[in-house]
C-alpha cells in the first residue's frame, strides 16, 4: 500500500515537473518555474535571528534586537541576489549524440548568461549524480557549451528523465533550483565487434564473402584521381601522390552495382544476441564506408539494400531498437513508438 502510494506520488511529481520544464524552455527561468529555499546554513541563521529577537524583546535590549534585524535583512538580501543570479542563465539541452554500449555517452548543454553576477555555484543533477559548471568562464552575451559524461548505458533508447539545475550565490544562505526535461531519447548502439563480412545475394542463397581484413572495394576500375574526402576509405588514398608532396588525393573507382547483398542476423546464431548485434554494427559501418549497397535482415524486420548516410543511420537505429531476450514483445512495441518519433 505504502509502495503504491509512493509510486503514485512520484508519477504525479514527474508530470508536474514536465509541465514546468516545458514552460521554462519557452521563456527561460522565472517566477513560474524557479524554486528557492534556505540552505541548512540559511535555516540556522534564521533560527539564530528568531532566538535573538525573543531575547531582545524579553530583556528590552536594543543591541540584540538590532543584531536580529541585521541577520533578517542579510537573509532577504541574499534571497533576492540568489534569485537574480539564477535567473540570469538560459540553458538548452542539445539532442543527445548517439553512442555505443561500450562507451560513456554524453549530453551537451548550451548555457548563456547576462554576466551580471559572477561567481556562485551552478550544478546539474542527472540520475542522482551532480556535475559542477565552472560559471567563471561565462561572460556577457556569450554561449558556452558544457558536456556531461553519463555512465555506460545498455543498448537501446533511453529516456534521460529530468535534469535538476540548482544554484547558490552570495553567502550560501539560499538555494534556487529548477528542472529541465530533455525531449529527445539517448540512442545507444551495440558495441562494435570485428568479424568477417558475409553478404547474401538478393535473389538467391549464393554468398559473397568479404573479409574485413581485405578492405572492401566496390570496383577495380580506376577512372582517375580526385581530392580526398572524409568519407573515403583509407585504402583509396593515393600514397604515391602523397609521397611526392602533392597532398592527400583519393583514387576514384567506377561504382559497380554488382556488389550488393544482405547482412542477416541468423548468420551469427552461434553467438549470443548482443554479440551478434555488435558484429552487425561493425559490418554495416564497414560496408557503408566502402560504399557497398547492402540490406539488413533482422528476421521480423528488414531494411532494403541501399547506400548513404541515411541508410546507415536507419540500420544502426534498428540494431539499437532490436529487442533483447527479456521482454521482447513489450520492448519491441516501446522501441517502435520512440523510433518513429526519432525518425520524424
Amino acid at each position: 500500500m505504502i509502495l503504491s502510494l509512493k509510486k503514485r506520488y512520484w508519477a504525479l511529481h514527474y508530470e508536474w515537473v514536465v509541465k514546468r520544464a516545458d514552460a521554462r524552455q519557452a521563456k527561460g527561468f522565472g517566477l513560474h518555474n524557479t524554486f528557492i529555499l534556505p540552505t541548512s546554513f540559511g535555516w540556522s541563521t534564521i533560527a539564530v535571528a528568531i532566538c535573538l529577537f525573543v531575547l531582545g524583546t524579553n530583556y528590552q535590549n536594543n543591541i540584540v534586537l538590532s543584531l536580529s534585524y541585521f541577520i533578517i535583512a542579510l537573509n532577504l538580501l541574499s534571497l533576492f541576489h540568489n534569485y537574480f543570479f539564477f535567473t540570469q542563465y538560459k540553458i538548452t539541452v542539445c539532442p543527445p549524440i548517439p553512442d555505443y554500449a561500450n562507451r560513456k555517452p554524453h549530453i551537451r548543454l548550451q548555457i548563456s548568461s547576462s554576466g551580471q553576477y559572477l561567481g556562485g555555484e551552478l550544478n546539474f543533477i542527472i540520475e542522482g549524480k551532480s556535475y559542477h559548471f565552472p560559471n567563471e568562464t561565462s561572460h556577457d552575451n556569450t554561449e558556452v557549451s558544457f558536456d556531461i559524461r553519463l555512465p555506460k548505458q545498455k543498448r537501446g533508447l533511453h529516456d534521460l528523465g529530468k535534469v535538476t539545475v540548482n544554484g547558490i550565490y552570495g553567502f550560501g544562505l539560499f538555494k534556487c533550483w529548477s528542472y529541465i526535461v530533455p525531449k529527445c531519447p539517448l540512442i545507444v548502439y551495440p558495441a562494435v565487434e570485428k568479424r568477417a563480412i558475409v553478404l547474401h545475394h538478393m535473389h538467391d542463397e549464393n554468398l559473397v564473402d568479404k573479409s574485413s581484413d581485405s578492405q572492401l572495394s566496390i570496383s577495380d576500375n580506376l577512372q582517375g584521381i580526385r581530392q580526398y574526402q572524409k568519407t573515403d576509405p583509407l585504402h583509396h588514398v593515393s600514397w604515391k601522390h602523397l609521397a611526392k608532396g602533392l597532398g592527400l588525393l583519393s583514387k576514384d573507382f567506377n561504382e559497380s552495382k554488382g556488389v550488393s547483398g544482405w547482412l542477416r542476423l541468423k548468420d551469427h546464431a552461434d553467438l549470443p544476441l548482443e554479440r551478434a548485434l555488435s558484429v552487425l554494427c561493425f559490418q554495416v559501418q564497414e560496408l557503408s564506408r566502402d560504399k557497398v549497397s547492402f540490406g539488413l535482415d533482422l528476421g521480423d524486420h528488414k531494411i532494403l539494400p541501399n547506400l548513404g548516410e541515411k541508410h546507415l543511420q536507419e540500420c544502426l537505429l534498428s540494431l539499437a531498437k532490436y529487442p533483447s531476450n527479456e521482454g521482447q514483445a513489450e520492448t519491441r512495441e516501446a522501441f517502435s513508438q520512440v523510433g518513429n518519433a526519432v525518425n520524424k
